[in-house]
């Protein structure tokens, strides 16, 4: 599995599929978000701290202009705060932070020149710092790459129109391959995790598929059924909405192998999934009970709407061309959750519905109501 995932994951560290990477970016985003913005937060202050808390406060001959840049930067933190918890999704959450970045590197040059000069490898010292943040802040590699890049481009550019900053020969040298260091080290970490993270998510994903979908039909397995029927049970009970249960059975499933073979029976099961997801809704859930037998949940749907989605489905079944002799037919059970149900009396309830079609003709819908049965 760890080969297929790497297949996965193209160069730049995203998943080569852009709908995988939208549902990895937002699972993650779903999952962090609570503490997202606290951290990143703290990251820039910290940064603002070991960058603006020096002696240019003291040394310049402006106080007024040193508390107009802090200003500025106070209300950077601000309107990043209250524009991020505006947007649900990863991908706003990126354009955001890549905004953020580039205006704090746009921000901290400018605080270079209005506040005057410093010592060239205390401003090293600040731009790997920055460096590493931003290699922290939650972001797609390329993005952060570009920010460290663009960060180590401009300081320089500053440099170059500030000759006087530099110091001899040996110490900028040490100076800039330090940056160089601290922004190869920080890519590689940032490039690391960010393959490690969404190969964990590929991997997590394939195994729950593997658990949760049926190989054959690509129906849901019983374990997922389970899982659903116990959040949809959860869900009534604390809020009264009701939903339905539909299982349905293939009539004479067996005469079907032993006349066409097991391929030609898989084929029939494949194609009635086919006919029952092309028709169901898409809150619907349809799970391969075993063998020939399927169960249909339905969420928010009272036993009258569930009996018209079952009798259009055994319609639709039985008038489809499967290419045999004889027409396939499917019986069926309908019911809908009650005050008292647990998931075991629900399905013996409707398994009990599915019996009784089977013995009076098969090809049928019955279902329940209160406490007679009705068939339609």
């Amino acid at each position: 599995m760890k080969a297929t995932s790497r297949k996965q994951i193209n160069a730049a560290c995203v998943f080569n599929n852009k709908d995988f990477e939208l549902a990895y970016e937002n699972h993650t985003y779903s999952r962090f978000k609570f503490y997202l913005i606290p951290l990143i937060i703290v990251g820039l202050i910290l940064v603002a701290f070991f960058c603006l808390l020096d002696d240019d406060l003291f040394t310049t001959n402006s106080f007024i202009t040193v508390l107009a840049v802090w200003a500025v930067f106070i209300a950077l933190l601000v309107v990043f705060f209250l524009t991020l918890g505006r947007f649900k999704n990863f991908r706003s959450y990126y354009l955001i932070i890549n905004a953020t970045e580039l205006l704090f590197i746009g921000f901290y040059f400018v605080k270079l020149i209005v506040c005057g000069n410093k010592n060239f490898l205390v401003m090293c010292l600040e731009v790997s710092l920055i460096i590493t943040i931003y290699s922290m802040i939650p972001n797609r590699w390329l993005n952060s790459l570009l920010s460290s890049f663009l960060l180590i481009i401009a300081f320089s550019v500053y440099c170059a129109i500030k000759p006087d900053l530099l110091l001899d020969r040996n110490t900028n040298i040490f100076g800039f391959a330090s940056i160089i260091v601290f922004f190869a080290i920080n890519s590689l970490n940032a490039y690391h995790k960010g393959y490690l993270k969404r190969s964990r998510y590929y991997d997590t994903i394939m195994l729950k598929r593997l658990i949760n979908v049926d190989t054959l039909t690509g129906a849901y397995t019983r374990a997922k059924f389970n899982e659903d029927i116990n959040k949809l049970i959860h869900k009534a009970r604390q809020t009264g909405r009701i939903f339905s249960l539909i299982i349905f059975d293939i009539d004479d499933f067996k005469r079907i192998n032993d006349t066409y073979g097991h391929l030609t029976g898989d084929r029939v099961l494949t194609t009635i999934v086919t006919i029952v997801t092309s028709n169901k809704r898409n809150a619907d859930i349809l799970t391969r009970w075993g063998g020939e037998e399927f169960i249909l949940l339905l969420p928010s749907t009272r036993l009258n709407e569930a009996n018209r989605i079952a009798e259009r489905l055994k319609t639709l079944i039985s008038e489809y061309d499967f290419g045999l002799d004889n027409i396939v037919t499917c019986s069926f059970g309908v019911t809908e959750f009650r005050k008292n149900d647990t998931r075991t009396t629900l399905f013996r309830r409707a398994d009990k519905l599915l019996y009784d079609a089977k013995a009076q003709g098969k090809n049928i819908v019955i279902s329940d109501v209160d406490d007679f049965q009705v068939i339609l």
